[in-house]
């Protein structure tokens, strides 16, 4: 494994990188610890990025510019920001795209963002984001002022444990867009003093909620637990053709529980 400040095992600066089968693991950085892409266009297939650890973005962070992953494997990287992604905010606000096609995000670790963290734009389309732990918020995915479009996927077994506050075992998402269709959001934990949205967290965000499956996750608060499936505060949320039930809080609402 090497280590730098910026992509401890790869840096890609205002340029193009192409990765394809490869392997990118056991390195550490600052910023990025696997891969780092700062304003550039950064194009993994066939890829598995495993085993790395920075202060954000343990597999990869991306500022500014394009990361596209497609039939990647992202696992057991860490971070204090953005386990496995993250998906970062630059200067005066600045941000880039990430995309994730048909990937598995899996055992990740982050105070914030186990799998991915995200302030720009993210879509993440047929892939699977599991079993990553938050200490703080966002399990498997943390989105603040950003935009995230989930299509075809999985959101299952991911969580975040803390002794004060935990927030969105699957999904935490602040001034936000969240989109999800066709998807399950499926035995997520959120577990801490108080315990918000064990499924989703949403607080200021625009919720949109198509065809999907919200079930079995918990809100597991030894103090206040609230959503078990759902826990939304301010914003929009909409629910259409979509199945929410058998999930648990330790307080109240469940399924669904909207903060007036």
């Amino acid at each position: 494994g090497n280590s730098a400040t910026s992509g401890g095992g790869v840096r890609n600066v205002y340029g193009t990188a192409t990765l394809t089968n490869c392997t990118v693991s056991g390195n550490s950085a600052t910023y990025g610890g696997g891969v780092n892409n700062y304003g550039g266009t950064a194009t993994l297939t066939n890829c598995t990025v495993s085993g790395n650890s920075a202060l954000d973005g343990g597999g990869v962070w991306s500022v500014y510019g394009t990361s596209a992953l497609t039939n990647c494997t992202v696992s057991g990287n860490s971070a204090n920001s953005g386990g496995g992604v993250d998906n970062a905010s630059g200067y005066y606000g600045n941000t880039g795209t990430a995309t994730l096609t048909n990937c598995t995000v899996s055992g990740n670790s982050a105070d914030d963002g186990g799998g991915i963290s995200n302030q720009g734009t993210l879509i993440v389309t047929s892939s699977n984001i599991t079993k990553n732990q938050a200490m703080a918020e966002g399990g498997g995915i943390s989105t603040t002022s950003g935009s995230v479009t989930i299509t075809d996927s999985v959101i299952k077994k991911n969580q975040v444990s803390s002794s004060g506050t935990a927030l969105g075992g699957g999904i935490f998402g602040e001034n936000s867009l969240l989109s999800l269709t066709n998807c399950t959001v499926n035995a997520n934990q959120a577990s801490g003093a108080t315990a918000l949205g064990g499924g989703i967290y949403a607080l200021d965000s625009t919720v949109d909620v198509q065809n999907c499956t919200v079930s079995g996750n918990q809100a597991n608060g030894t103090v206040l637990g609230e959503g078990g499936g759902i826990y939304s505060d301010g914003g929009v949320l909409t629910l259409a053709a979509s199945t929410v039930k058998g999930n648990k809080a330790t307080t109240s609402g469940d399924d669904v529980f909207v903060h007036s």
